[in-house]
Parts: structure tokens; C-alpha cells; sequence
């Protein structure tokens, strides 16, 4: 192990230079030079090359040219929302997977990928069937990242069939998982989903919840106040806000707004719910057709009715 790593250093190298950081075919040699560290005992050093996958047995390549190419496929179409499409590569890339490598954790997040992909359709019950395959996979792979991967999805499942309770038993375990691991984005995106089931049900207890996942953005270097996720937790504190009806609803919604605008997103639902609610900010507080919050208001709401 210790004379492979140099060839794997070289790898690393090499691959950060050639392969986009999107591609199936990324990370390969950091699993690589991790796992030699591993073998050699040194769990510090190979927690530092690959946080979240350094337990795992790596996997040669050369065997999955064709399902990371299916995979790649299936992500293009995943990122422009056409989700049956995406279906149709990654179970082609699971397929492929399990012929040449088994039940690896790799094969697992195929499988995952495709439970995605199921649950933005409305395939629930699909996706809970597809999603204990996965769950058994990485357990056997002692893959914990995953394993909260895993918990987020079937809390969306879950959340889809309106089972709040379970969902939100879900996304908490995975807040904590990720909590663990040092994970902040992810601990924080399962939190807010945790908050959203609360939201859902009626309960506007969670005052607290959200101020500490607020904090956390703000403390975190790789999240930060100007993410996506911290615009999420703002308007989860916004809602709050306008059930109180209180003012500060307006500005607090617009300053969710404007971060997501930073972020490069002025449209889809997560958007436009934000200005669905200052609408709702325009009538209660200004009483008037002709602010500003209005007129940006009254399109989305017209998108929603034609929806």
C-alpha cells in the first residue's frame, strides 16, 4: 500500500485536471489513495482524502466506463428536470453495476439515484421498495453517509404520502447522522425538511429550531449566509413571521428572495413560493394592488392557478 501511493497521488492529479468534478468518473483516485491509507491504519489521513467513503473497497474503473457514461446521462436529464428520463439511465447503470461489481455501495447509489428520481414523479411506494435495497447495501458496507442519504429520501417518500410523522422521524436521524459525520449542508437540509413536516401539520413550535439552523449557516464555511440552504431556513422563518402577521414577514421574505437570486435561481417552486407569500405580505400589510410586492406577486400566483 505505501508504494501505491505515489501512483495514486499522481492519479488525484491527474483526474483534477481531466475529468469534471460532475462526472461518474470523478473521485475515483481520491477513493484510491484513501483506501491505501485505510489498510495502512492511518484512519486520520484517510478521512481527510475522502470524508464520507474512505471505508469502502475500491473499484476498478476500467469495469465502469459504460455505467458511469449511463450514469452521466442520467444526471444531465436529472438537472433539467426530465425525471423519467433520468430513470431510465440510472436503472440502466444500476443494471450494469450489479453485473460487475455487486452489491458495492457505487451500486447502491445508483439505486438511490433512481428512488430520486421516483419520488419527484409521485412513485412513493416504488421508491420505499427500491429504498430498503439501498439501506441493506450500505449496511453492509458500513457506509454511514449513505445511510442518511438513504433516510432523507424515505422521508420524502414519507412526506408524499402525507405520513408527517414518520417523515419527520426520518429527516431528524438524518440530521443527526449528518451532525456526526461533520456534515453541516446536509445536517442542515435535513433539518429544514424536518421543520417543513412541523410546517405542514400545523405546528409553529419551532422558533428555536430554525435560529439554531440560522447559526449554523452562518458559522459554517461551506454553507455560510448567502446559500441556497440559508435562504431556505429564511423563509421558513418568514412563514413564521406571516402567521404572527407580523411586518418584519415582507422583508424577511425578501431577503430569501434576493439570495436566491445570488444563487442563480429566479424561478421553480422553492422560488416561487417565496413571492406567493409576499403577496400575500402586499395585501395584509399595504393593503394595495399597486406595490411593488404585488405586481411581482400576482404572475406566480396566476402560474399556481394554471397548475
Amino acid at each position: 500500500y505505501s508504494e501505491a501511493i505515489p501512483y495514486f497521488i499522481r492519479v488525484q492529479e491527474l483526474d483534477s485536471r481531466e475529468i469534471d468534478n460532475n462526472s461518474s468518473r470523478a473521485g475515483y483516485g481520491n477513493i484510491w489513495l484513501a483506501a491505501c491509507y485505510y489498510k495502512l491504519g492511518n484512519i486520520a489521513k484517510a478521512k481527510e482524502i475522502s470524508p464520507y467513503e474512505y471505508m469502502l473497497n475500491p473499484i476498478d474503473r476500467r469495469l465502469t466506463i459504460e455505467s458511469d457514461e449511463l450514469s452521466d446521462h442520467g444526471l444531465s436529464f436529472y438537472f433539467a428536470c426530465d425525471y423519467e428520463k433520468a430513470l431510465y439511465y440510472f436503472n440502466k447503470c444500476a443494471e450494469y453495476e450489479n453485473k460487475v461489481i455487486g452489491r458495492h455501495s457505487f451500486y447502491g447509489n445508483s439505486l438511490l439515484l433512481s428512488a430520486d428520481c421516483m419520488i419527484n414523479i409521485g412513485l412513493y411506494e416504488e421508491a420505499k421498495l427500491l429504498l430498503h435495497k439501498v439501506c441493506a447495501i450500505y449496511l453492509e458496507d458500513g457506509y454511514d453517509h449513505g445511510l442518511n442519504g438513504y433516510l432523507n429520501r424515505l422521508g420524502l417518500c414519507y412526506q408524499g404520502l402525507n405520513q408527517l410523522d414518520s417523515a419527520y422521524f426520518c429527516y431528524e436521524k438524518a440530521y443527526s447522522g449528518f451532525m456526526l459525520l461533520k456534515d453541516s449542508l446536509n445536517a442542515v437540509s435535513s433539518r429544514i425538511s424536518a421543520v417543513i413536516c412541523k410546517r405542514q401539520k400545523g405546528e409553529l413550535d419551532y422558533q428555536n429550531v430554525i435560529d439554531c439552523i440560522m447559526t449554523l449557516c452562518e458559522t459554517s464555511e461551506s454553507i455560510g449566509k448567502h446559500s441556497v440552504v440559508y435562504a431556505t431556513a429564511l423563509f421558513e422563518k418568514s412563514v413564521l413571521y406571516y402567521a404572527e402577521w407580523n411586518p418584519k414577514a415582507e422583508s424577511s421574505f425578501l431577503d430569501a428572495k434576493k439570495i436566491m437570486e445570488e444563487n442563480g435561481i429566479n424561478n421553480g417552486y422553492d422560488y416561487d413560493m417565496i413571492v406567493y407569500f409576499l403577496l400575500g405580505c402586499a395585501y395584509y400589510f399595504h393593503n394595495s394592488n399597486n406595490s411593488e410586492t404585488y405586481k411581482l406577486a400576482i404572475d406566480v400566483r396566476k402560474k399556481f392557478e394554471e397548475d
